[in-house]
């Protein structure tokens, strides 16, 4: 009888051992949370570094470099607050920006400022010929601008190439509409523009008369620069807020290279790329409308006057 009351006291523990939930200890649910998260970061990495996609979109929109790694998409004015970073700092050095590590830095390389310091108002660039590391020429400045812009690691893959290569090559990656050589009637904010015989800059903003306000690495190097206006006139309004800015916010420049105009082949010989802005594979936004504005609008946004 004791025999039988005990075989049904294993029998009902077994039942209540099989009809009870499992249960998972704190460890364990941690260690599975961590497993989780270990994936969607290993998953995310891989994406990042690992895509055989170089200089394109895939399917989900997102674009990728030459070496692979995943851009973050941007804004029009964070592209111009980046463009101004190595403004009235940075002399123009040929080749400079082409190789080393500042063609894939994110920041201002602190020997570029030191280098400009050293400099008198007659710095002559042709005595400075791929001292890379000392300053940035056109290109390896608007490649290093896009670089800061889509980039916020170093050492992934460069944006930067021939000057006049440049507004063509970025409009077959999908990252706006190419225009050939013309005399443009319209100018808008974050506008790439190359020259065939080798020179290239950003466009900040136009002016009533046609003249443009644009950043760029010319001699004598990383500047605020103004056109004339569309008939030619050298005091345009374009020149006058370029003046304006440069001696407001970079004085120490300003007396050692004085001059900040740009003549009228600016207006007229140089090919454009427009960004796309807010489509599926657009890689730019403009939630401020700084395209639909003029040129001081636009500098008050950028200089945080307003």
């Amino acid at each position: 009888m004791e025999k039988r009351l005990n075989l049904k006291g294993l029998v009902l523990l077994l039942i209540l051992c099989l009809t009870m939930p499992a249960s998972v200890s704190f460890a364990d649910e941690t260690t599975q949370t961590e497993t989780t998260q270990t994936t969607q970061t290993e998953t995310t990495v891989k994406k990042k570094k690992q895509n055989k996609i170089k200089n394109g979109y895939d399917e989900d929109g997102d674009f990728y470099d030459s070496k692979g790694y995943m851009i973050q998409k941007s804004t029009i004015r964070h592209l111009l607050e980046v463009a101004l970073m190595p403004v009235g700092r940075t002399v123009y050095i040929w080749g400079g920006g082409h190789q080393g590590p500042e063609m894939t830095m994110i920041g201002v390389s602190p020997q570029w400022e030191k280098f400009f310091n050293k400099q008198t108002s007659s710095y002559n660039y042709k005595n400075t010929r791929w001292q890379y590391r000392n300053g940035l020429d056109c290109s390896g400045y608007v490649g290093w601008v896009l670089y800061n812009t889509f980039h916020t690691e170093s050492g992934q893959g460069s944006f930067t190439m021939l000057a006049e290569h440049m507004t063509r090559t970025y409009a077959n990656w999908g990252w706006g509409a190419y225009t050939g050589a013309r005399k443009f009637k319209v100018h808008q904010a974050g506008d790439i523009m190359s020259l065939a015989a080798g020179h290239v800059y950003i466009v900040i903003g136009r002016c009533a008369d046609g003249s443009v306000v644009l950043v760029h690495s010319s001699p004598k190097g990383v500047m605020i620069n103004g056109t004339v206006s569309r008939k030619g006139k050298k005091k345009s309004q374009a020149w006058k807020l370029a003046r304006k800015y440069m001696r407001r916010y970079f004085p120490q420049w300003m007396a050692k290279f004085k001059d900040v105009r740009r003549n009228k082949s600016y207006l007229t010989r140089y090919s454009k790329m427009s960004w796309y802005i807010d489509t599926k594979n657009s890689v730019m936004s403009d939630p401020e409308g700084l395209r639909q504005m003029n040129a001081e609008q636009v500098l008050k946004v950028i200089f945080h006057e307003v």
